[in-house]
């Protein structure tokens, strides 16, 4: 839904896709976004993204400097086209104040956080 790097709501003209993948560690953010993220915000010292549920509430992910594991990189994937969306996958470090259960059988993840 929306995506926030240190407090300012960044906006695009495309859609903006997050992922969670449980085997990373930060952030990684498709390569061309990064770049203009980077010159707007000066450096990546928090993000929060919210992500809308499967019944329309927000769910907020956050993740800040002083986790070790907040680390923001760009990635060229080579499949997705910058011109129609950008890509965010969030690692663990937006998942270490709560916790997250999969259901392999339903096919669906649940993350329960102090956040939204």
């Amino acid at each position: 839904e929306e995506l926030y790097i240190n407090g300012e709501k960044i906006r695009s003209n495309v859609p903006i896709y997050a992922m969670v993948d449980t085997g990373t560690t930060g952030l990684y953010i498709s390569d061309q976004f990064f770049y203009n993220i980077l010159r707007r915000s000066k450096g990546f010292r928090n993000a929060k993204v919210d992500l809308k549920t499967e019944h329309n509430k927000l769910k907020s992910l956050t993740a800040s400097r002083p986790n070790p594991h907040f680390l923001v990189f760009p990635v060229k994937f080579p499949w997705l086209d910058e011109r129609k969306a950008h890509l965010l996958v969030l690692g663990l470090a937006f998942l270490e104040d709560g916790e997250v259960t999969f259901d392999v059988d339903e096919g669906r993840i649940s993350i329960q956080t102090k956040n939204k």
